[in-house]
């Protein structure tokens, strides 16, 4: 009975150490996203270089016990506890649905969950988002982009924004182990570019965080969040420049982003 009320004190013991560590993980993670991004101060946009979690909480869908936080859902709400936004649009490009995202902000009318991701790919029971949008297996960059676009559309006519959190997933790559997509780097590269260009004729500004990627050659990932850091980095001196050029900024601001063209070859 001893050793058996020992072993209880010690698994809950680890129990609340792991979850400690992961509330202090989630905490740096959230800062991370968030860090410096203040539209009032003119800055415009942040990254994150780590893949961020936007799946389901303490118990899996396997019936396994994890310990994890949705860290994109705390970035949200630390933005608002600060006073710095009222109204977040999460726009969740990751070949999963972000279910954990949906679940957690499903009651939250300040916050938008828009999810775009392969239908019959995992979670098999899929949540609600405010925005599902499910594509075919081996689905390809025009059919995606348009898929994108339209969904943007319903985004601004449902929701008024003041921050976009952008979850730019590797794994809708085309050969993704784990994707069942077909994108290609060049397909990829104008899906970011139409993001940042919507959010920018918007004036909203952006935080923006790696999603999954799972390719057997890690190179192939690599250089699609490159990209994406990269295109953000475009964003953010594009935006630098305007912002001292009044007539500019203003004609930016209700402009609407130029619809993505169809994609040829990779």
């Amino acid at each position: 009975m001893k050793k058996i009320l020992i072993s209880v004190v010690v698994l809950v013991g680890l129990v609340v150490l792991a979850w400690l560590g992961a509330s202090v993980y989630v905490g740096r993670s959230a800062a991370a996203i968030v860090a410096n991004l203040s539209a009032k101060a003119g800055q415009n946009a942040a990254i994150r270089l780590a893949e961020l979690e936007h799946k389901q909480g303490l118990l899996s869908s396997a019936g396994k016990f994890e310990i994890r936080f949705n860290d994109v859902a705390v970035a949200a709400r630390l933005m608002q506890v600060e006073n710095r936004v009222r109204r977040v649009a999460i726009l969740d490009l990751d070949v999963h649905q972000g279910n954990g995202t949906a679940t957690i902000l499903a009651s939250d009318p300040t916050i938008f969950t828009l999810s775009v991701h392969a239908q019959d790919n995992w979670p098999f029971r899929k949540a609600s988002s405010d925005l599902d949008v499910g594509l075919a297996d081996a689905t390809g960059d025009d059919a995606y982009l348009s898929a994108l676009a339209g969904a943007l559309r319903t985004l601004e006519h449902r929701f008024t924004a003041d921050l976009l959190l952008f979850i730019a997933g590797a794994d809708v790559l085309g050969g993704d182990r784990l994707g069942r997509l077909a994108l290609t780097h060049e397909g990829i590269r104008a899906r970011d570019r139409f993001v940042f260009d919507w959010a920018r004729a918007r004036g909203l500004p952006v935080a923006v965080a790696m999603g999954g990627g799972y390719c057997s050659d890690i190179a192939q990932t690599v250089s699609v969040h490159r990209s994406t850091v990269a295109i953000a980095a475009e964003f953010c001196l594009m935006q630098r420049d305007t912002s001292s050029q009044p007539s500019a900024s203003a004609t930016l601001s209700t402009a609407a982003p130029t619809e993505p063209a169809p994609l040829t070859g990779d």
